[in-house]
């Protein structure tokens, strides 16, 4: 299996604002629409310092996909310390996740950009995504085995949650006019217990 070298951005906040930016760009306008220069210009940087820190914008693809796998385990691995409830561990990283993508600020990078990604890097990139929808599976079993879900497929419903999410950049627009905790909740209702609820 191919290990990729650390992050060329090296400073906290640099880093931060760096792969911020990129990412949101990226996820609106996709790999070719996102441009050196359009990225530097919002940051206020030149041209030449992107090159400082990156050899080219496959590097940058690989950048915001670490810091984004990164910053969702985390976010899992926050929930499972803090609750013992497999599904209340699900539907926190679930709310957590979604906070993320349907604001501005900094969202996780979308599935679509991983075919930017050089061929070996997209493998990894895939392979830590099934990863990441099998832990989920484990814990849709352990919340029906409490009860808490009824009984399903859970792989297909851990894949259709990571789908949920990386979607939910798309809704920003939606959510206008709601609050970030009415649009996660109403998200959320729609994926947690369908279109025709009876309720």
């Amino acid at each position: 299996m191919r290990t990729i070298a650390p992050d060329p951005v090296t400073e906290p906040g640099e880093q931060e604002s760096f792969l911020r930016v990129a990412t949101r760009l990226i996820n609106d306008t996709g790999h070719r629409g996102t441009s050196v220069k359009s990225i530097m210009a919002e940051l206020n940087r030149t041209k030449g310092s992107f090159y400082h820190h990156l050899d080219a914008k496959d590097d940058l693809i690989v950048s915001c996909w670490r810091v984004s796998h990164r910053r969702l385990a985390d976010l899992r691995a926050k929930a499972y310390r803090e609750y013992s409830s497999p599904w209340k561990r699900v539907s926190t990283t679930v709310t957590s996740a979604l906070a993320l993508q349907l604001t501005d600020e900094f969202p996780l990078l979308r599935v679509t950009a991983y075919q930017a990604m050089p061929p070996a890097v997209r493998e990894l990139a895939l392979l830590q995504a099934q990863r990441t929808a099998l832990g989920v599976t484990g814990a849709l079993v352990e919340a029906m085995g409490e009860g808490t879900v009824r009984p399903i497929d859970p792989l297909i419903a851990a894949h259709l949650i990571l789908s949920s999410i990386n979607a939910a950049h798309e809704l920003r627009g939606w959510r206008h006019g709601q609050s970030i905790e009415e649009a996660i909740t109403t998200y959320e209702t729609v994926l947690g217990e369908g279109l025709f609820d009876p309720e």
